[in-house]
């Protein structure tokens, strides 16, 4: 419990400082000022401010504001944040602040949190290419490519099934049965055909766990031999060379993103509409329990994870909704169709309303997180190439 909660809180926290440093770079190149960069959310810890000299404090900022950026660690661990001048429309004379700048200024400034996710995503994925990602050991793997750690694992299991009466679930991992290991899914399948309703002993894995089940092969309508009712894949942890991870990583990066934005369009669509939102929709809570449980199976398994959620934190902010970062664009667009922007505070008040009915959504994707964590259901990412 204790693994799962440090996981998942680092995870967020780890995208949403990376999220809020790109806002930070671009900001600066931009030549707008920061007042303060933090890790964590206030009540400020300590402080350290480079110019126009070096200060460390504790607590509060003994120069009021002035000087350079703080950057700041925070009493709540959770994510960072940045202060950035005139981003609420203040200080709109001072040429340092955001609402000073030029549309296509503040435009890049707000893609910048989002781009900083998405390269995250391609980085963490072309690490994982040259470390070694678990996938399906599919056709010919190219001869530069090293593959270990081979498996067979279950995809699929037939209703009212041997498999699924005795409790196989999906994601187990065939280790042997009645001793015997097996390296190829046809040997499998020829020795359990010859076991029909003799029970064998099929010992499993399961995430962390090792778990021996008694299955008595059986002669199913849906196969035209005998089996458990399972279908089956063969994985392994493929590590590509250096020189191929980055195009590979960037590929892929490019197909989720696009799976993604379909996915992400489909539920926006539902909402609209009044469908039926998908089961697999989770909230912080939901993150927090797979980051740990991604934690448990293994470091590449969060090192994936963490690039499925930095990306889709990247794609989600392009939403034009307010409060976000695509909610913000949106009102840059409107600003340069009408050539003035909208009035200040009426912009604020959208943009807390935005924020409160977020906070609503995210309380009631908890809710639905929290009542559904027994189920042991686990979100599963299958990468084509």
């Amino acid at each position: 419990m204790l693994l799962t909660i440090i996981a998942g809180i680092t995870v967020l926290s780890f995208l949403v400082i990376v999220h809020e440093l790109g806002h930070f770079i671009i900001s600066k190149k931009m030549g707008v000022k920061v007042r303060e960069f933090g890790v964590g959310y206030p009540p400020r810890i300590f402080g350290v401010r480079f110019s126009p000299r070096f200060q460390f404090f504790w607590g509060k900022d003994p120069s009021e504001g002035k000087g350079g950026t703080i950057y700041s660690t925070n009493w709540i661990p959770f994510g960072g944040f940045n202060g950035i001048k005139g981003e609420s429309g203040e200080d709109r004379e001072d040429k340092d602040s955001f609402v000073h700048k030029k549309i296509w200024q503040r435009a890049v400034i707000l893609f910048g949190g989002i781009g900083m996710n998405w390269i995250m995503a391609a980085v963490l994925i072309i690490i994982g290419f040259f470390i070694g990602l678990p996938q399906m050991v599919e056709g010919i793997i190219p001869s530069h490519a090293q593959v270990k750690d081979l498996k067979i694992q279950i995809i699929s299991i037939l209703k009212d099934s041997p498999a699924e009466k005795v409790g196989l679930k999906l994601g187990d991992i065939i280790l042997n049965i009645d001793g015997e290991e097996f390296t190829q899914i046809k040997n499998l399948q020829d020795y359990v055909a010859q076991k029909i309703d003799v029970p064998m002993e099929v010992k499993l894995k399961r995430g962390p766990e090792i778990i021996i089940k008694e299955v008595a092969p059986q002669k199913l309508e849906e196969m035209e031999r005998g089996g458990m009712g399972v279908g089956l894949i063969q994985t392994g942890v493929i590590r590509w060379p250096w020189y191929t991870c980055i195009w590979l990583g960037l590929k892929t990066t490019l197909y989720l993103t696009k799976e993604m934005g379909v996915g992400l369009y489909g539920l926006v669509k539902n909402l609209i509409i009044g469908e039926k939102i998908s089961a697999d929709l989770v909230g912080p809570v939901g993150i927090v329990a797979l980051a740990g449980e991604m934690a448990h199976i293994g470091f590449i398994y969060l090192l994936q994870f963490t690039a499925i959620i930095s990306l889709a934190l990247a794609i989600t902010n392009l939403l034009p909704f307010p409060a976000i970062d695509g909610g913000r664009l949106l009102f840059l667009a409107v600003e340069g169709v009408r050539g003035r922007p909208l009035n200040q505070n009426t912009e604020n008040i959208i943009h807390n309303v935005g924020f409160l009915l977020l906070i609503l959504l995210a309380v009631l994707v908890t809710f639905k997180d929290i009542s559904r964590l027994g189920g042991g259901k686990i979100l599963e990412f299958v990468q084509k190439r």
